[in-house]
């Protein structure tokens, strides 16, 4: 029997006094576009529900007080374990564009391999994830797929899209300390990579090339005032067809 898989998406307000930043109704299109079929459970904060697009399979999980990234992440996949049975727990970010192959490949993926030291696959790729001798591979269209993934600055940089074995989504929420600790809205994808790694032992896993594109020109964290993109916010040789 194929696995099953439950998706949810954080949405947060992008508002500045000049404009309102929308990603999520193309993210929500991409993700359809890309095969997926299933439920999106949107985790909403206050005032960001004028981005969920109002459409079959969505639904709507309003906050009444704001929590942050993290925050409303962690609130959200505890709702997918709370209240699905599903295999597999997708996270998703409002600015996530999916390859249009993403439902084939992840669907693949989760149906096939042993996944029981596998903490997170990361659909999302930033390319100081990528090992320098992947990268080199890759160049040379030697290596394609899961990889190994390389913490920069010993930390996990990609938030927009996170693929947990309900295993270790359950064991992240219930034994990790970083994780049920950490109270800061910041740091998302740097808690849940050290939670898994180096406190939990579990592999994380990241996709050679990326599936998912970060779309996102403002962040509701600030990041969209560094320079250039150090940061890693692109998908490492993302395109959005094969």
């Amino acid at each position: 029997m194929d696995k099953t898989l439950a998706i949810g998406m954080t949405v947060g307000l992008r508002k500045t006094k000049q404009q309102t930043y929308d990603y999520c109704e193309r993210s929500v299109r991409s993700l359809r576009e890309a095969g997926f079929k299933q439920t999106l459970h949107a985790f909403t904060e206050p005032g960001a529900q004028i981005h969920v697009p109002k459409a079959p399979n969505v639904t709507m999980l309003q906050h009444e007080k704001k929590k942050g990234c993290f925050r409303n992440f962690r609130f959200g996949l505890k709702w997918l374990l709370d209240n699905t049975e599903a295999d597999w727990l997708l996270m998703l970010q409002d600015d996530a564009l999916w390859r249009s192959d993403g439902w084939a490949i992840i669907s693949e993926s989760i149906n096939s391999g042993d996944y029981d030291h596998v903490g997170m696959l990361s659909p999302y790729t930033s390319k100081s994830m990528v090992f320098q001798g992947d990268k080199v591979k890759y160049a040379k269209k030697k290596v394609e797929g899961w990889r190994k993934c390389h913490f920069h600055n010993k930390a996990f940089w990609g938030a927009v899209a996170m693929l947990f074995p309900r295993a270790s989504a359950m064991k992240m929420e219930d034994e990790s300390q970083r994780y049920r600790n950490h109270k800061h809205h910041r740091k998302l994808d740097v808690i849940v990579g050290n939670a898994l790694r180096k406190e939990l032992k579990l592999e994380i896993l990241v996709r050679v090339p990326s599936l998912v594109e970060h779309i996102g020109a403002w962040s509701t964290l600030g990041r969209h005032k560094l320079r250039g993109n150090q940061w890693g916010r692109r998908g490492f040789h993302f395109k959005k067809t094969k």
